[in-house]
């Protein structure tokens, strides 16, 4: 078990990243516990804030001429359209004093002027300069805690060894948000097993996550470490979803198959991604064949025992009827997320497994088209070293305009959402069960805010603070697991819900035999 005896609870390992200044102010946020802790990065430059930006709500790095010419295109525009000459004045008025704030303060801000909607304006200015300083000056500002701007900071470098075990013995839990994990991961999970210190991240890579549990899961079970990956938005909905929908029939031998429906809702301005999601997905999709061959090895093909009928899987494009949407499999972790949890929990706990799939939905046809057009050639390239390079080299351009160096603005993550729901055939009894037809269907679901950047730090936090708080109500001493397998018995789901996330039971069904 990690030492209770360490100078940190928690340290947040890549504070200076897109994602990781997110889980800082989120961290700040939820301290209410009043846990010690730091955030960790490369060098102390960086940390500091000579060159690296990190605000959370900072996406682009821009000169001081653009948000000139963001200014001159807004007042073109407004005349354009024939506003009102006080709402131009009133635009350029607001517009400028964010330049000059930004020649005041000798850092670098993008003046975001953009046409909010049909009735008015909205002008804005994000800030840059900085590193995990400035992150923790802005979260102060933002919370109104002059405390936080004191959080410790600690230098710790992928590339340096000895510096990682340093950095994982001054900790009881590690929060590591440096991605690609297929290239920066294991060298920070190594370091927690030696060190004797539990390990989070957010992770989607499939590749990497088996990789993991097959090198480590026994080493962190003699050390008693908990390595938990995956505790963002993959995938920690699907599977302490499934979990949840499992509850609602009381036990699993009563539970044939789930599935899991994806939705993401996005307001006026749209969705978006940043480059670091996109260059993992990138990555991921040119690493199929080594996933294959991986899980061979790690005999993941063998067969569990199952509640009949056994699952159809869908391979293609469908129509939903109880969606009303098309679908597409998943292609994300969730499915070898929540599949690793019940053979976790089968082999090690005899617990009957559940069936599973994992689905995402699409709004219309004609977005469904556009996806096969953009999908096709992403995995096409993708599976080429030159391929990679290209889309690498060109994000927008590959995903119609979605994942980007910049990534979302503040607008767009705070008007867009995601609802997962699950469709759970099972039994109303164990007589039942010897019927092999499905008399009882649940529906559940899992809805909550932009999932990437907002839920993901929400999801990250919350699996900190019960790991710290409750290790004891968790099934395992040590090894790596999966969200559910780590924390379905813990009291995760309520502090979720305490935090704008909801679990939900939508409808239960008897079925006709």
């Amino acid at each position: 078990m990690s030492s209770l005896t360490r100078e940190f609870d928690a340290i947040v390992f890549g504070a200076t990243g897109f994602t990781g200044a997110m889980v800082v102010e989120d961290i700040a946020r939820s301290n209410k516990d009043k846990l010690s802790w730091a955030v960790a990065g490369r060098n102390k430059a960086k940390l500091q804030g000579e060159k690296k930006h990190t605000h959370a709500s900072s996406y682009a790095w821009m000169s001081l001429i653009q948000p000139l010419a963001a200014l001159l295109n807004c007042w073109k525009s407004g005349l354009r359209k024939k506003r009102k000459r006080t709402d131009n004045f009133l635009l350029i008025r607001t517009s400028l004093k964010a330049v000059i704030h930004c020649l005041r303060s000798g850092r670098l801000y993008v003046c975001v002027c953009v046409c909010a909607d049909h009735s008015g304006w909205l002008a804005g200015c994000c800030f840059w300069g900085g590193g995990a300083t400035e992150v923790l000056n802005n979260v102060a500002s933002t919370l109104n805690d002059q405390s936080i701007k004191n959080i410790p900071l600690v230098i710790a470098d992928v590339a340096d060894e000895a510096s990682l075990k340093a950095m994982a013995q001054r900790a009881r839990v590690i929060l590591d948000c440096v991605g690609p994990y297929r290239f920066y991961g294991e060298q920070v999970v190594k370091a927690c097993i030696d060190a004797g210190t539990d390990f989070l991240d957010v992770s989607g890579e499939p590749q990497y996550l088996e990789t993991i549990a097959l090198k480590y899961h026994k080493q962190a079970e003699e050390k008693g470490v908990i390595v938990v990956n995956t505790c963002g938005f993959d995938s920690i909905p699907a599977d302490l979803g499934t979990a949840f929908a499992v509850q609602q029939f009381g036990t699993p031998e009563l539970v044939s198959n789930i599935e899991s429906y994806l939705s993401i809702h996005s307001g006026p301005e749209g969705m978006g991604g940043h480059y670091a999601t996109y260059e993992s997905a990138v990555h991921g999709f040119g690493a199929r064949g080594e996933l294959d061959q991986l899980r061979r090895q790690a005999g993941a093909s063998a067969r569990l025992p199952i509640v009949a009928p056994p699952i159809k899987r869908r391979a293609g494009a469908f129509f939903h009827k109880e969606s009303d949407r098309w679908c597409m499999p998943f292609m994300g972790a969730d499915a070898s997320v929540v599949r690793r949890t019940q053979r976790v929990n089968y082999e090690a706990r005899g617990v009957s497994p559940i069936q599973y799939g994992a689905y995402f939905t699409i709004s219309s046809f004609w977005t469904l088209i556009l996806f096969f057009f953009f999908g096709s050639i992403f995995q096409l390239f993708a599976r080429y070293p030159f391929g990679r390079k290209i889309l690498l080299k060109h994000p927008k351009l590959f995903t119609f305009g979605l994942f980007s160096h910049e990534g979302p603005t503040r607008r767009q993550l705070n008007t867009t959402s995601f609802s997962m729901t699950f469709y759970a055939l099972g039994y109303s009894s164990k007589d039942a069960v010897e019927t092999k037809r499905p008399d009882k269907k649940i529906v559940t679901r899992v809805a909550g805010p932009e999932p990437g950047y907002i839920a993901t730090p929400i999801f990250l936090v919350q699996s900190a603070l019960v790991l710290l708080q409750e290790r004891k109500t968790i099934p395992y001493k040590g090894g790596v697991l999966t969200p559910a397998a780590a924390f379905a018995q813990t009291s995760l789901i309520e502090r979720l819900q305490q935090h704008g996330v909801n679990f939900s039971v939508i409808k239960v069904e008897a079925l006709k035999k």
